[in-house]
């Protein structure tokens, strides 16, 4: 991470000159009937020059960072020009040839001999800016992104792209302002020019390839601080729910002769002394009672006041408790089996499937869900949202543009069908 920031600041320097520069530049190509000739002189020798912090200094730095493996290699543009310094006293600056011819055989000599895994491409010490970017990802938490780890290393090379673009074509109207104000003719300089940025763009390009290869386009987002359903979320309600039931109401004979263990899909066949009972006491479950079971004879029930739930918790004498303990607020109720002559009227605990329940939100449509495609619309967002108790996928779409862009003008949610339950 700390060395990602280290990186990020480096090429922000790197950067920022130039896109100064170049708003400079658009200025000027605004105003060329005002600008002053030794103002564009300037400009042109400052873009030129090779000091540390010229445009064409940053543009082979920004290459360094990005590609530094492939800033180290021989280009054929360096043997080339070599070549023609060796063969043209002028590019010599009064050092002697046979010194220079000598260096460059010596380089030659010792590349060609090395193995390939020592060759100075691969012993580069220093990741790229990509391959930083990716180790990065790797160890952090990116929810709040909103991007994948392939958007943002491709985000790296679109500005890394742009960015060299922009010193090529400063360079390309310095050496015109140059030739016209007769200061040379800088045909070799131009094509040097034009031949480093062609270079150095194949260089990021490939580099941003190798990673993209390997790096994926999931992504996900960070939870909420503060859920809000149907805002953060949305639940389906009174799916399989805890339900108390005796097994003297779970069959036609209101016979207590089994043990709860024997009710594993049942119904709610009546309900024994209503006046006095729990059954007479609490909404009933009109479905399938399933997989019953025995806790305990007697507990106290804390009925809940949400719509779809029966209960908040559950405490049995023998100390056992289900659900979150609470104040009930006057919602308590004692629910105690009993006894008829030999047999024991038990209260089983039990699962109620019950898809007629007004409360009861259980159905998800599958229905397809497309952008649309005659008006070049593309799926931008995805959502749960709830309808007549039906939930649905609602996508959200906008027009796409050129390089995979979106017209953010046109981004909106597309109305979901409504489904009508025949419960």
């Amino acid at each position: 991470m700390v060395r990602w920031e280290i990186a990020l600041n480096t090429m922000e320097e790197y950067i920022r000159p130039i896109n100064t520069l170049y708003r400079r530049f658009r200025l000027y190509q605004k105003m060329k009937d005002k600008i002053e000739d030794h103002t564009l002189m300037d400009f042109a020798n400052t873009v030129v020059s090779h000091d540390t912090h010229s445009i064409m200094s940053l543009m082979a730095h920004l290459h360094s960072m990005a590609a530094p493996a492939a800033s180290l290699r021989t280009s054929y543009l360096d043997e080339e020009m070599s070549v023609s310094a060796l063969n043209d006293p002028r590019y010599l600056y009064h050092i002697n040839e046979s010194v220079t011819r000598k260096m460059i055989l010596q380089e030659k000599l010792v590349t060609e001999n090395m193995h390939e895994d020592q060759r100075p491409e691969r012993l580069s010490l220093r990741p790229s800016l990509f391959r930083m970017l990716q180790d990065t990802l790797k160890t952090s938490d990116n929810c709040h992104l909103y991007q994948s780890p392939q958007q943002l290393i491709e985000g790296l090379n679109i500005i890394l792209a742009l960015t060299e673009a922009r010193g090529f074509a400063m360079l390309e109207f310095a050496w015109m302002i140059l030739r016209i104000y007769n200061e040379g003719n800088f045909t070799v300089e131009q094509e040097v020019s034009k031949r480093l940025y062609l270079q150095y763009s194949e260089n990021i390009m490939n580099e941003a390839k190798s990673v993209l290869e390997e790096v994926p386009r999931e992504f996900f987002r960070c939870d909420p601080r503060h859920h809000e359903e149907g805002e953060t979320y949305i639940q389906l309600t009174e799916l399989l729910q805890g339900y108390i039931e005796n097994e003297v109401d779970m069959n036609v004979d209101g016979s207590c002769s089994q043990e709860c263990g024997y009710y594993q899909h049942a119904r709610s066949e009546g309900c024994y002394m209503p006046q006095s009972q729990y059954c007479g006491k609490h909404r009933r479950c009109n479905g399938i009672i399933h997989d019953c079971k025995f806790y305990n004879a007697d507990a106290t029930v804390c009925l809940s006041r949400k719509p779809y739930r029966r209960y908040d918790s559950i405490s049995y004498e023998n100390r056992k408790h289900l659900g979150s303990y609470q104040n009930c607020r006057g919602t308590e109720m004692k629910v105690d089996s009993w006894w008829r002559f030999l047999y024991h009227c038990s209260y089983c605990l039990c699962l109620c499937d019950d898809g007629s329940s007004p409360s009861s939100d259980r159905y998800i449509s599958l229905t397809p869900v497309l952008s649309d495609l005659q008006k070049n619309m593309v799926v931008t967002g995805v959502k749960f949202t709830k309808q007549r108790q039906v939930i649905h996928v609602q996508i959200q779409q906008g027009q796409v543009l050129p390089q995979g862009q979106v017209n953010s003008s046109t981004i909106h949610w597309v109305e979901t069908e409504p489904i009508t339950i025949n419960r």
